[in-house]
């Protein structure tokens, strides 16, 4: 994920949670993600603002690193 202001607390949520968080310099990762739907958000000086439109996480498959 890119387009964070480098300040800027990065939120991953899902169903209105804060599932994750990162600082990041304009980039963020989150890995090891379950299955479901996300969004991305940042929070500057209290304020926030969302940075994605809803993404849908998937169980790996055959071919894209998964075993099955």
């Amino acid at each position: 994920m890119t387009g964070a202001v480098p300040r800027a607390e990065v939120q991953l949520r899902q169903d209105g949670e804060v599932v994750a968080t990162a600082n990041p310099a304009g980039q963020a990762t989150f890995a090891g993600l379950e299955p479901g739907t996300y969004v991305t958000a940042q929070t500057i000086d209290g304020q926030r603002s969302l940075l994605s439109h809803p993404v849908e996480v998937s169980a790996p498959g055959r071919g894209r690193g998964g075993s099955g």
